[in-house]
């Protein structure tokens, strides 16, 4: 990933009045500033939404393995004006080391000032036995490509292939981070229609103190049926009293008149 737009030439270097560019190995003091230089690489070559890595893990890792490669940061006076990233792996094909520049940038305000130049200067005296150099450059950066083909560097007729194991799991871990944040948010943020629970609460006890007050004047359905049985049971004790009492009044009557009726006949 290249974001470096210099010019080929040495001027800055020659030049009494600009100070020289040192290419040194990085610092834990610098990732602070360095993590910067590496969010301008991304956000220029992916745009704005581009997976910035963290910069301190590359030189944790490369800190403790150097033979895989080295961290570079570009020092000018006391400012980093820019950084590189050398990925050494070994070529059967050509029999030998191919130095591969993961990321460079420079800075924009340090550009068209031969730091580029100077960078490559240093890698081909610090390099002398390697057999190549390797990198990437999106199509577009013609002011970066013109600075690469000047020192040697050809477009491959091969198509480049990759597949980042590492890529899609993050990604595809991310994805599962944001639908969990999304999830807790759904389920921590109230509804708009939902009552507040004061609400609720007063609801409750309201709804509570008129089912106490409602049992004092309106019996339930157990006290409903024993208020009726007991009211069915007196109604007819009352009932067959009265019934009771009629009918041995009646009977009487009756008796009396078929005495009367039959005396009657009987003087007839």
């Amino acid at each position: 990933m290249i974001g470096e737009g210099g010019k080929h030439c040495d001027r800055a270097n020659r030049s009494p009045m600009k100070r020289k560019t040192v290419f040194r190995d990085c610092i834990r003091s610098d990732l602070k500033v360095l993590q910067k230089l590496v969010e301008e690489l991304y956000y220029t070559d992916a745009g704005p939404r581009a997976d910035v890595p963290e910069i301190a893990f590359t030189y944790r890792s490369l800190s403790a393995k150097p033979d895989k490669g080295r961290l570079i940061v570009f020092e000018k006076g006391d400012e980093l004006v820019g950084y590189a990233i050398l990925i050494f792996f070994f070529s059967s094909e050509f029999g030998g080391d191919i130095i591969d520049i993961d990321e460079i940038l420079v800075t924009e305000d340090a550009r068209g000032q031969g730091v580029g130049s100077a960078f490559f200067e240093w890698i081909s005296k610090t390099y002398k036995k390697a057999v190549g150099w390797s990198l990437q450059v999106r199509p577009g950066n013609k002011r970066a490509r013109k600075l690469y083909e000047s020192f040697g560097f050809l477009t491959s007729a091969n198509l480049h292939l990759y597949n980042i194991f590492a890529w899609n799991d993050r990604h595809l871990l991310r994805g599962e981070s944001a639908k969990k944040k999304e999830f807790s948010r759904k389920n921590t943020t109230p509804s708009k229609t939902e009552p507040k629970s004061v609400s609720k609460k007063s609801t409750a006890e309201h709804r509570s103190s008129a089912g106490h007050a409602g049992s004092k004047s309106k019996p339930n359905n157990k006290t409903r049926a024993k208020s009726t049985v007991k009211t069915s049971s007196s109604s007819a004790k009352t009932k067959s009293r009265s019934l009771g009492g009629r009918s041995t009044k009646t009977g009487s009557s009756r008796a009396q008149a078929a005495a009367k009726s039959g005396a009657r006949k009987r003087s007839r």
